[in-house]
Order: structure tokens, then C-alpha cells, then sequence
């Protein structure tokens, strides 16, 4: 499994859009499998899954002897292909979740509010500079449908407000500009967002982008943009009730 995963990453691409994709898997060391997942949040759960049984199995029937077995993330070596063959019949259980025993969600290192089938929510704002009041209002947008509905959305249009109040910019130190360049079309549908709440983000994204670049013009623009979309979508949400 060593020599395996320090070898060369394939590198692999979405076949409509042609942008560079992450695929994910988890390795169980031991027996040392390799368990393509569909995503990161997946792959996430899935070890959580296979830890808990493995040591539950360890439990009942303790022997010294034995090779630990444990599971972790890891990023997928090998061809898309080979990655969309699933987990097989082996690991079925894992995706059923029959593990045998009660998992409780991580709440402290993964939250599931902030998980996309992507990424989580802060992967995206440290990528984006780590922008206080705007990362702040993403992580209320990224994490509405799962927790806290209309009352989020109303938090992230308090901190662009916020925001828009400062009289100048306040420039980040870092900024994955081809992350960005790269991705920054799929941040929302990663966490099933659409319509003017997806033109939200994509404004928010693009205000700290124009942040790290230093045009205020352009910032304040991308801020009140977000601000219009979010309320239009807020509006909706209000009228349909």
C-alpha cells in the first residue's frame, strides 16, 4: 500500500466540462484494500463506518497477534475507470451502513451542515483567503438546507452587509487563485445550491478574489451584487410560506 500511494497521482477530469476533479477513496490497512467512494463526505463517513466496526469486531475477539486494521482518506491513484467500479461486494456493507454498531456524526472535525459532495465549507474559504465577513457569510449559505433554513441565509446577508460597510479593503495574505479559477463554478452545486442563491455565491467568491487583488471598485460591485441576489432569494423563500 506504501510503495502504492507514493507513486505518481493520475490526475483526473470531469468529462463534460474538462476541469480537474479530486476523486477519493479509503485505505484499510491490514489487508491493505483500496475502497473507491464517490466523494470526500463519503469517503469521510465510510471510514468512520469501517473504524467503528473494525473495532468492534477487535473487541469481541481479541488476538496480539493480529495486524491492526484501520481505515483512513486518501486520494484515488489510479483511473477514473477503475475508481467507478465502486466499492465491491466486500465493503457493500459499508455503503448499506451495517457496521454493527451506532455512529454518532463528527461533529467537531466534520460537521455534516458543512459538507458538500465536494468539499467542506472550509476548505472553500481557506482557499478563498479566509476573508472574516465574507467567509462567514458562505459558511451560513453552504450550510442553510441542513441546518438553519431562512435564518442562515438572513446571518450571511448581515455579514455581507457588514462587509459592505468597511470604507476600505482589507487584503488577505493568500489566495489559491487557481482554485478558484478552476472550481469556483461548482461551490454551490457542491451543496445543492442554485438559482440567485448560486449567483450569490459565485459574487461572494468572486469579491474575495477581487479582495486579494486590491480593486476595491470591483469588490464592492461583487458585494452588492451578492447582497441583491441573496435578498431576491430571501424574499421567495418569505413569499412561499
Amino acid at each position: 500500500m506504501d510503495e502504492m500511494m507514493s507513486a505518481v497521482m493520475t490526475e483526473h477530469f470531469d468529462g463534460e466540462t474538462g476541469t480537474k476533479i479530486a476523486l477519493w477513496a479509503v485505505s484499510v490497512a491490514g489487508p491493505d484494500d483500496l475502497v473507491p467512494a464517490p466523494d470526500r463526505a463519503t469517503a469521510d463517513l465510510w471510514a468512520q463506518r469501517m473504524n467503528a466496526r473494525f473495532e468492534m469486531i477487535m473487541s469481541k475477539d481479541p488476538h496480539p497477534c493480529d495486524p491492526r486494521v484501520s481505515a483512513s482518506v486518501v486520494p484515488w491513484p489510479y483511473s477514473a475507470e477503475a475508481h467507478a467500479g465502486g466499492p465491491g461486494a466486500e465493503y457493500a456493507w459499508v455503503q448499506a451502513g451495517e457496521t454493527g454498531v451506532e455512529i454518532a456524526p463528527d461533529m467537531v472535525n466534520h460537521p455534516p451542515h458543512y459538507a458538500g459532495t465536494r468539499w467542506e465549507s472550509i476548505e472553500i474559504i481557506e482557499k478563498l483567503g479566509n476573508q472574516f465577513r465574507l467567509g462567514n457569510a458562505l459558511k451560513y449559505i453552504f450550510r442553510h438546507q441542513k441546518k438553519g433554513g431562512i435564518e442562515d441565509l438572513k446571518k450571511a446577508r448581515w455579514y455581507l452587509e457588514r462587509e459592505l460597510a468597511q470604507e476600505s479593503l482589507h487584503p488577505c495574505g493568500s489566495y489559491d487563485v487557481a482554485f478558484y479559477r478552476e472550481h469556483g463554478d461548482h461551490f454551490a452545486p457542491s451543496f445543492g445550491i442554485e438559482g440567485d442563491l448560486e449567483r450569490t455565491v459565485r459574487r461572494i467568491a468572486s469579491a474575495c478574489h477581487h479582495t486579494y487583488l486590491r480593486m476595491p471598485g470591483a469588490w464592492r460591485q461583487d458585494v452588492v451584487g451578492a447582497i441583491e441576489h441573496l435578498n431576491r432569494h430571501i424574499l421567495g423563500l418569505e413569499g412561499a410560506e
